[in-house]
C-alpha cells in the first residue's frame, strides 16, 4: 500500500514537473518569437518612415 502510493506520489511530482517544464520552455519560446517579429516590425518601421521622409 505505502509503496504503491510512493510511487504514484512521484509519479506525480514528476508529470507536474515535466509540465511545468515545457511550460516554461513554450513561454520563453514564445517570448524570444514575439521579441524577433517586435523587432522586425519595428525596422520596418523605420524603413516605411525613411521612404515616406525622403
Amino acid at each position: 500500500m505505502s509503496t504503491a502510493f510512493t510511487v504514484l506520489l512521484w509519479f506525480i511530482v514528476g508529470f507536474v514537473g515535466l509540465s511545468f517544464l515545457l511550460t516554461v520552455l513554450f513561454v520563453a519560446a514564445f517570448v524570444v518569437s514575439s521579441r524577433k517579429t517586435i523587432k522586425e516590425m519595428k525596422t520596418n518601421e523605420t524603413k516605411l518612415g525613411n521612404k515616406y521622409h525622403s
